[in-house]
């Protein structure tokens, strides 16, 4: 185990020492042209980057592999290599350098509380874009599913364990992550995990609040969002986590919903989970958007298999004992995690557990109750 995972980070890029705060100088040290293309700037600055191959793209922009030239404290060039998120500024630059802060604000709070969330090393302008440095933190949990079929089950727990610890300290200072994927969950060499990507977050002024309903990938999006509610919580996190959870629990390639569409998504929540009760729904204050989906047709179980969950074998309509079996005899973790994951997946998000809550129940089981 240990050795793939070197093997798999060696591919991503080696790390190294830490790149110190970009001075003003650097804001003209690189340019990174739309399809790929890296032209550094001819003037010569103490800090420099190159692009050496893009990473990722997303709806906020490309996460590149760059690497850093320069001056230590004892006047050595050294090299670095580091993850760099390229934000464009667009047409209206001033609404996404705004935008940017919010980002750049939340991360380095978030470094301030909590080890297991990608760390901080600089920011720096460009005329079109924002650049965001952070640390080259191994690869993200989607590709390692995909290399690595049957991960251990120490990898398991101590993934499910730091991704929850840095869930509860971002949370115990208002903050939501709001993209929780596989995609944004780091890991590294030793199997460390680490949570990436915070330009969906946000921080609450209260634990709730008026917020744009329609946030997050598809896959991960609670229910709460789906009814349109614009008044949710860090809650929001744990159905996301749960989803993630999922998929390291059973070494899973595909998502838990991995839908298509909302309603292709709230037929999955319906087949998976049975139908919301009355109380549910007040607490998710969708009523009427839950009766337009509600229209939607539940899929049979084999239409459901067809339609790319066959990961996921016995599901009956509206049974959550479907999942735990699966979970529970796919996992190797036994009944009490794959009820645990249960509990997480909520209709409600009043009822639905915090991150901390979640973190203490997780470390009964693991370990068992503290004397």
């Amino acid at each position: 185990m240990q050795a793939c995972l070197e093997k798999l980070w060696r591919n991503n890029g080696a790390s190294g020492p830490s790149v110190r705060q970009t001075d003003e100088d650097s804001l003209r040290a690189v340019a990174v042209t739309g399809d790929g293309g890296c032209a550094s700037s001819k003037k010569t600055v103490s800090m420099h980057y190159t692009a050496l191959r893009m990473l990722g793209r997303g709806v906020f922009g490309k996460v590149w592999l760059m690497v850093h030239v320069g001056v230590g404290s004892d006047g050595d060039v050294a090299d670095t290599i580091v993850a760099v998120k390229q934000i464009s500024l667009g047409r209206n630059a001033t609404a996404s350098i705004r935008k940017g802060n919010v980002e750049l604000r939340l991360l380095k709070m978030a470094n301030q509380v909590t080890k297991n969330v990608v760390q901080f090393r600089g920011a720096f302008y460009s005329r079109q874009d924002l650049f965001i440095v952070m640390e080259n933190f191994g690869i993200n949990v989607a590709d390692f599913l995909h290399k690595v079929s049957s991960p251990s089950n120490a990898f398991k727990t101590r993934a499910l364990r730091e991704m929850l610890e840095g869930l509860s300290h971002l949370h115990a200072i208002n903050i939501c992550h709001r993209d929780l994927k596989s995609e944004n969950v780091l890991v590294d060499t030793s199997g460390r995990v680490k949570i990436c990507d915070f330009g969906s977050a946000f921080q609450y002024e209260q634990d709730a609040q008026y917020l744009p309903p329609v946030i997050g990938s598809l896959a991960i999006r609670p229910p709460e969002c789906l009814l349109l509610s614009t008044s949710y919580s860090c809650k929001f996190d744990v159905w996301s986590y749960a989803c993630v959870a999922y998929r390291i629990m059973v070494a899973s390639q595909t998502p838990l919903f991995p839908a298509k569409d909302e309603a292709d998504l709230w037929s999955r929540f319906r087949l998976l989970l049975g139908d919301p009760t009355r109380a549910d729904l007040r607490d998710l204050a969708g009523q009427e958007r839950y009766m337009l989906l509600q229209a939607s047709v539940v899929p049979t179980r084999q239409t459901f298999l067809d339609n790319g969950a066959a990961h996921v074998s016995g599901y009956t309509a509206k049974s959550r004992r479907t999942l735990r079996e699966h979970v529970e005899v796919n996992s190797g973790l036994g009944k009490m995690l794959a009820h645990w994951l249960d509990s997480l997946l909520l209709y409600s998000p009043i009822k639905r557990p915090s991150a901390l809550s979640a973190l203490e129940q997780l470390n009964r089981i693991l370990h068992g109750p503290v004397a």
